[in-house]
C-alpha cells in the first residue's frame, strides 16, 4: 500500500521513493528524510510548485520530475543541480558546448542533456555512479564519451540517438548496459564489452549501422531482444543460429518449414526474441544447461506443437511464448521462480496447464487469450499476490494470470504443498463447480474465489482445527454455501478444544450448519466467521474470547454469552465493527465497560459465568 501525506502526496510503502504530488498543489514542499529517490514525472505539472526541499538521502531522480514547475521555471538557464546529482540542462545550449560536470555529482539524471545537439564534449568525474535513462539521447554533436570507472550501470536509451558517437569507453565498473542504451549511435564503429558487465538490455546497440566489431566476455550471462540488430556484426553473421559464447543469440534468416533446433549443451540462455517469428520452428530441444528464456524468444511460433522446459531454467521472460497458437502441451519444470508478463498469451491451443511449486511471480496476462484452456493444476507453494488491472483495449478490468479466460475454466486443483493462495487467483471462474483446499494452505488472499458463483462445494483435506487456523480474506464457502472435511460435509461443528482463534470468514455463509460448539480456548473470533450461517438457530460464546470481528454473526438471530454483561466478563470483551440486519454488535463504552447493542429480532443471552 501506497502511503499518502497530509498533502495528498504519495510515497512507497517503505517511504524510501517519492512517487507522486497532485498538480493542484502549491507553495512549498518538504520531502520527507530518509527518501532515496524521487520518481518519474513526480512533480510534473505542479505548477504551482514554487519551491521544494530535497533531503541529502535523495541519491536518484527520476525523468521530468520537475517538469512543467513553477520552481524550474525560476531556475536560471544551464547545468542545474539538486544536492549531488546532476538534474538537467535547461534552456537553449550554445554551439559547441563541452560540459564539465561538477565533482562529487553522483549521479547524471535521466534525460539530464536530452537533445542537447550542440553538446560536443562532455568531461564525467569518477564521482558519479549512474547515468539515468535518456540522459545523453540525442546529442548528435558527441563525438566521443569517456565513461569514468566509478559508474555501474548504464541507463536505458542513455545515449542512444548519438550519432557523431565514433568511439566509447565502457570502464569494468559498469555491470549492465540499459536498454537502447546505445541505439541508433551509427557512427560507432567498436565496441568492446568489460568483464565485469553480466547484462546488455533490449536493442542496446539497435541500428549501429557502422558497428562491425563486438567483443563480449564470458561474463555476460543475459543479453536481450535486438540488442544487434541492425549493425554491420549481424550482417556479416551467417545464417541460422548463433551464439555468443554460452549463450543463443538468434537465429538469423528465413527459417524452412518443418525445422528441429538443438540448442548446443553449455548454452546458459535463449535470449530475447531469439526465435521471434519463426513459424517454421516444429520442434526444439532445451539442455539442462539453460537457465532462462529471455522476452519474445519464441513469440510467434505458431509451428511449435510442444515444448519441454529442463529444470534447470529460472524464469520465463516476457512474451517468451506469445502466440504460439499452435502449443498444445507445455512442461513448466519446478526450478521455474518467475513467469513474466504475456508469457504464454495467446497460446489458443493450449488446453491445460500446471504452475509448478518454485514458481513465485507470475506477471500480468501471462495466460490472456488461451482460449483453449479449460484446466489448471496449481503447486505454487507461495507465489505473489495478483492484483485488478483495468485494460483500456477490453474497456474492463482483469484480475490474475487468467485474465479474459476465467469463465472458461472447469477444473483447478490445488496441490498438496501450496501454502498461499494468491489474490484474485480463482476471482471470476463461474463454471468451476468445485475446489479442494489442501491442508498445507496458511493463508487465502484478497477476493481469490471472488465471484466463483457455480461452486457447490468447498472441500477441505485438513481438520477443523487446521481449517480455523487460516488466516484469508477470501473463503470459497461464501459460494458454494457448505464446507466438506475430507468430503464429509459439516453440519454439527465442533470446534476442538485447543484452536484459539477462528479466522476470518472461516465458516461465512456455510448455511448448511445448524449448530456449533466453540471451546473455551477459544479467544478470538474473525471478522465474518460465521456471517451468513442461516442455517444455526443460536450460537454460545465462550466467556473466554476476548475479540469478536466485525460481520461475525451477521445473520445469526441468537447469540449466547456465557459470562455477564458487567465488570470482567462481557464489559472486558472487544467486539468490533458495525453489524448491519439480525445484529448488531457495537462497541462502545457505558459505565466503564463495553455494551452490546441489539436491534430486534436478535436476542443476546448472558448466562452466569
Amino acid at each position: 500500500m501506497a502511503y499518502i501525506d497530509e498533502f495528498g502526496c504519495e510515497y512507497s510503502d517503505d517511504k524510501k521513493e517519492f512517487v507522486r504530488c497532485p498538480e493542484n498543489y502549491k507553495g512549498h514542499y518538504t520531502i520527507q528524510e530518509g527518501v532515496t529517490s524521487i520518481g518519474y514525472r513526480a512533480f510534473s505539472g505542479c505548477r504551482g510548485l514554487t519551491s521544494v526541499t530535497i533531503p541529502n538521502s535523495v541519491t536518484s531522480i527520476g525523468r521530468s520530475a520537475f517538469e512543467g514547475t513553477a520552481w524550474l521555471a525560476n531556475q536560471p538557464d544551464g547545468v542545474i543541480y539538486i544536492n549531488q546529482l546532476l538534474y538537467t540542462y535547461k534552456g537553449e545550449m550554445p554551439a559547441n558546448t563541452s560540459i564539465v560536470v561538477r565533482d562529487g555529482t553522483t549521479q547524471i539524471c535521466g534525460e539530464a542533456f536530452f537533445n542537447c545537439s550542440s553538446l560536443t564534449s562532455v568531461t564525467i568525474p569518477n564521482s558519479v555512479t549512474s547515468i539515468g535513462d535518456y540522459a545523453f539521447k540525442y546529442c548528435s554533436s558527441l563525438t566521443s564519451v569517456t565513461i569514468p570507472n566509478s559508474v555501474t550501470s548504464i541507463g536505458w536509451g542513455a545515449l542512444s540517438g548519438c550519432s557523431g558517437l565514433t568511439s566509447v569507453t565502457i570502464p569494468n565498473s559498469v555491470t549492465s548496459i540499459g536498454g537502447w542504451a546505445f541505439s541508433n549511435c551509427s557512427g560507432l564503429t567498436s565496441v568492446t564489452i568489460p568483464n565485469s558487465v553480466t547484462s546488455i538490455g533490449d536493442r542496446a546497440f539497435y541500428e549501429c549501422s557502422s558497428l562491425t566489431s563486438v567483443t563480449i566476455p564470458n561474463s555476460v550471462t543475459s543479453i536481450g531482444r535486438s540488442a544487434f540488430e541492425g549493425t554491420a556484426w549481424l550482417a556479416n553473421q551467417s545464417d541460422g543460429v548463433i551464439y555468443i559464447n554460452k549463450l543463443l543469440y538468434t537465429y538469423k534468416g528465413e527459417m524452412p518449414a518443418n525445422t528441429f533446433i538443438v540448442v548446443r549443451d553449455g548454452t546458459i540462455q535463449i535470449c530475447g526474441g531469439a526465435f521471434s517469428g519463426c513459424s517454421g520452428l516444429t520442434s526444439v530441444t532445451i539442455p539442462n544447461s539453460v537457465t532462462s528464456i529471455g522476452g519474445w524468444a519464441f513469440r510467434g511460433c505458431s509451428g511449435l506443437t510442444s515444448v519441454t522446459i529442463p529444470n534447470s531454467v529460472t524464469s520465463i521472460g516476457n512474451r517468451a511464448f506469445y502466440e504460439c497458437s499452435g502449443l498444445t502441451s507445455v512442461t513448466i519444470p519446478n526450478s521455474v521462480t518467475n513467469i513474466d508478463d504475456y508469457a504464454f498469451c495467446n497460446c489458443s491451443g493450449l488446453t491445460s496447464v500446471m504452475i509448478p511449486n518454485g514458481v513465485t511471480s507470475i506477471g500480468y496476462y501471462a495466460f490472456y487469450g488461451c482460449s483453449s484452456l479449460i484446466s489448471v493444476v496449481w503447486n505454487a507453494k507461495n507465489c505473489a499476490d495478483f492484483a485488478k488491472y483495468y485494460d483500456e483495449d477490453d474497456e474492463k478490468y482483469y484480475y490474475g494470470p487468467f485474465c479474459n479466460i476465467v469463465s472458461q475454466i472447469t477444473s483447478f486443483t490445488f496441490g498438496s504443498e501450496v501454502e498461499h493462495i494468491p489474490a484474485y487467483l480463482c476471482c471470476g471462474m463461474e463454471n468451476l463447480t468445485s475446489v479442494t483446499i489442501p491442508n498445507s494452505v496458511t493463508s487465502i488472499g484478497s477476493s481469490a474465489f471472488y465471484g466463483c458463483s457455480g461452486l457447490t462445494k468447498t472441500n477441505y483435506t485438513g481438520d477443523i482445527a487446521g481449517w480455523c487456523g487460516i488466516n484469508g480474506d477470501s473463503n470459497p464457502t461464501a459460494y458454494s454455501h457448505n464446507l466438506y472435511i475430507n468430503d464429509v460435509e459439516v453440519k454439527d461443528l465442533v470446534i476442538p478444544n485447543g484452536v484459539t482463534s477462528i479466522g476470518d470468514r472461516a465458516f461465512e455463509d456455510c448455511s448448511g450448519l445448524t449448530s456449533v460448539t466453540i471451546p473455551n480456548s477459544v479467544t478470538s473470533i474473525g471478522s465474518y466467521a460465521f456471517s451468513g450461517c442461516r442455517g444455526l438457530t443460536s450460537v454460545t460464546i465462550p466467556n473466554s474470547v476476548t475479540s469478536i470481528g466485525i460481520y461475525a454473526f451477521y445473520f445469526v438471530p441468537n447469540i449466547v454469552y456465557s459470562g455477564t454483561d458487567t465488570g470482567s466478563h462481557w464489559g472486558a470483551r472487544s467486539v468490533n465493527g458495525y453489524v448491519e440486519g439480525y445484529l448488531v454488535l457495537k462497541a462502545r463504552p457505558k459505565h466503564n465497560y463495553w455494551h452490546a447493542l441489539l436491534l430486534p429480532p436478535a436476542k443476546l443471552l448472558f448466562l452466569t459465568a
